[in-house]
């Protein structure tokens, strides 16, 4: 994961518990303190950001545990959080998360940190999800407030788009019900697709439109339609 700070510092996740800091002259690598798991894959993390205080979030990939059956039994490890004052923090569900298995973090234009869990690989035969999943807004300051396909979520399994205005848009890619879901400040609205959209966890909110990229084709959605455009530099 890769995000550049509000001083233009860039920020860099790497192996299985470094972050990477340049400032334009030199290079930092700050070891995430107590963050280790015998057999944890390479990369940790695969969403960042910076808020306005120069705060840096990462989400977390999970760690598969064992499978049983069909089941694949995930370890989560939360989000990490490295503040201006050079300190690490983790936050669980002991700080108020919905679910420790969160890997994607985004904000909204109005200041909130939004947190989703859901799978990193692509699965269209995996089991009913965790009940504890789903999407969550706060701060460090904790205050979570957690959304369930009860609240109107397509589904628990998320990646997330900021929108404009502080709507937010949640992309279900990995594993059915595939579809979009959209929060307008107050509630969220479902829209299910018969094709998966693309990955939202490189996807962008243009023009009233979410545009995502799925087997190296554009995937746009502007609530109504969803629609694929072909590359023409595929073979």
């Amino acid at each position: 994961a890769m995000a550049f700070g509000p001083d233009g510092t860039l920020w860099l996740t790497a192996g299985v518990n470094r972050l990477i800091e340049f400032d334009g002259a030199s290079w930092t690598s700050h070891r995430v303190p107590g963050f280790s798991v015998a057999g944890y894959d390479s990369p940790w993390s695969s969403s960042m950001l910076v808020d306005d205080s120069g705060t840096v979030w990462m989400g977390t990939n999970p760690h598969v545990l064992d499978v049983v059956g069909d089941d694949d039994r995930l370890l989560g490890l939360g989000v990490v959080v490295f503040h201006p004052n050079r300190e690490f923090q983790v936050l669980t569900t002991e700080d108020g998360l919905p679910s420790d298995v969160t890997p994607w973090v985004a904000t909204s234009d109005d200041g909130w940190v939004w947190l989703a869990s859901g799978s990193i690989h692509q699965d269209e035969t995996q089991p009913d999800l965790d009940a504890s999943w789903g999407v969550a807004r706060g701060s460090h300051f904790g205050g979570w407030l957690s959304y369930t396909v009860a609240d109107g979520l397509l589904s628990n399994d998320a990646m997330l788009i900021p929108g404009d205005s502080g709507d937010v848009w949640a992309v279900h890619t990995r594993v059915r019900p595939y579809g979009y879901s959209h929060f307008d400040g107050d509630s969220w609205t479902a829209y299910p697709t018969d094709e998966r959209p693309g990955d939202g966890s490189r996807g962008i909110y243009l023009d009233g439109r979410v545009l995502t990229i799925r087997d190296g084709n554009l995937v746009s959605f502007d609530g109504t339609r969803h629609e694929m455009y072909p590359s023409p530099f595929l073979p």
